[in-house]
C-alpha cells in the first residue's frame, strides 16, 4: 500500500486538460491499476497515475497552496 500526503505550493496556473507531467512515479511505488488519483483539495486540481509511473494532470492549480492526498496498491518490489 502506498500513501501520498503533503502540502504543495503551485507556482503557476493554467488549465492542464490531460497534459502529461515530466515527472514519473518511481518503481516500487507505482499503482496496479491506471487512472489512480491524487487529489489536491483546495485548488480543483488532480493527477492520475498510470501503471508505468506516468502522471496525467487535470484542472488548474491556480498558483495556490493545497494539501495532496492519494492511496493505492502496488505490486512492485520494495525499493532497496
Amino acid at each position: 500500500m502506498v500513501f501520498a500526503n503533503g502540502n504543495v505550493k503551485f507556482t503557476g496556473s493554467g488549465m492542464q486538460n490531460y497534459s502529461r507531467a515530466s515527472e514519473t512515479i518511481p518503481a516500487g511505488y507505482r499503482p496496479i491499476s491506471g487512472n489512480t488519483p491524487i487529489h489536491f483539495l483546495n485548488v480543483g486540481f488532480a493527477c492520475l497515475l498510470g501503471t508505468a509511473g506516468d502522471i496525467t494532470m487535470l484542472g488548474d492549480p491556480k498558483s495556490g497552496y493545497s494539501s495532496a492526498q492519494g492511496a493505492w496498491v502496488t505490486n512492485d518490489a520494495m525499493p532497496a
